[in-house]
C-alpha cells in the first residue's frame, strides 16, 4: 500500500520568507501525521536557507512515524545527520537545493568517492541512507551499488510536463 511522506520544506521557505515564526513546520508535522501521512521529510540546506537546526532537532523529537532528512553529503551535514539521528537521511546532490535534479549517472559511475564514504558513515551510525535521483533504472542499479537502502526519484522532468 502507498504511504504519503509530507515533505515541510515549503513551510519552512514560507516562514523564513516572512521572517517570522509561523507557519512553524513542527506544527504542520502534527497535522500531517494526524491526517494519516506515514513520514515527515525535510532538507537541512548548508546555508539553512529554510529549514533551520531548531527545526530537525524538534521534529526528531516529536515526529511519531519516519523522520527523513535530507542533505548534501557535505562533512558539516553529515555530523549533524550522526549527531540527530534520523531514521533516514537521502543524500542529494550539491547544489541540488529544493529544485534540484537529483545524482546523475555521471555522479554515480565516475564521481562515488564522495557518496560512499557518505554512505557507509551514515549506516554505520545506524541511519538508513536514501539518493536522490534521476527516474532511470541504470541510476537505482548503481545508487544501489553504493549501499542506499532506498532511493528518492526526482520528479522534476515528469512536472515539467504539465
Amino acid at each position: 500500500m502507498p504511504e504519503l511522506i509530507v515533505n515541510l520544506d515549503s513551510v519552512a521557505m514560507l516562514r523564513e520568507a516572512c521572517r517570522a515564526l509561523e507557519p512553524d513546520p513542527v506544527q504542520v508535522a502534527a497535522v500531517a501525521e494526524a491526517a494519516g501521512a506515514a513520514g515527515i521529510s525535510v532538507q537541512l540546506r548548508e546555508d539553512r536557507r529554510h529549514v533551520q537546526d531548531r527545526d530537525t532537532r524538534v521534529l526528531k523529537e516529536t515526529v511519531k512515524t519516519s523522520f527523513m532528512l535530507a542533505i548534501v553529503p557535505s562533512e558539516p551535514l553529515l555530523l549533524v545527520a550522526e549527531a540527530l539521528k534520523p531514521d533516514w537521511v537521502t543524500l542529494v546532490p550539491a547544489g541540488a537545493g529544493v529544485s534540484g535534479a537529483g545524482v546523475s549517472g555521471r555522479e554515480l559511475s565516475g564521481r562515488d568517492d564522495g557518496l560512499r564514504p557518505a554512505v557507509e558513515s551514515l549506516r554505520r551510525a545506524g541511519i538508513r541512507v536514501g539518493l536522490l535521483v534521476q527516474p532511470d533504472l541504470d541510476l537505482v542499479k548503481l545508487a544501489a551499488g553504493l549501499g542506499v537502502q532506498g532511493v528518492s526519484l526526482h520528479a522534476g522532468s515528469y512536472a515539467a510536463r504539465f
